[in-house]
C-alpha cells in the first residue's frame, strides 16, 4: 500500500473531516454532531488561517486521514 500526503484545501477538507470522525472519532477534538452544524464560512476561515496547516495523507485506496 502507499499513502500520498496531500494539503488540504477548502473544496475537500470538510468531507475529509466528516470522514475521519466518522471512523475515528476518538482522534479529533469535536464530534461529527458540531461539524455538521458549521456552515460554508466556518470551514473555510479555519482553513484560510494563516495560524494554521492542514495535511492529510490518503491512501491508494483513496482515503484520507487528517
Amino acid at each position: 500500500m502507499s499513502e500520498t500526503i496531500k494539503e488540504i484545501t477548502p473544496e475537500n477538507i470538510r468531507a475529509i473531516r466528516l470522514a475521519g470522525l466518522a471512523s475515528d472519532p476518538q482522534a479529533f477534538g469535536g464530534s461529527i454532531a458540531e461539524e455538521l452544524e458549521r456552515k460554508e464560512p466556518e470551514w473555510r476561515e479555519r482553513l484560510e488561517s494563516p495560524d494554521m496547516f492542514f495535511f492529510a495523507v490518503e491512501d491508494d485506496g483513496g482515503r484520507a486521514t487528517p
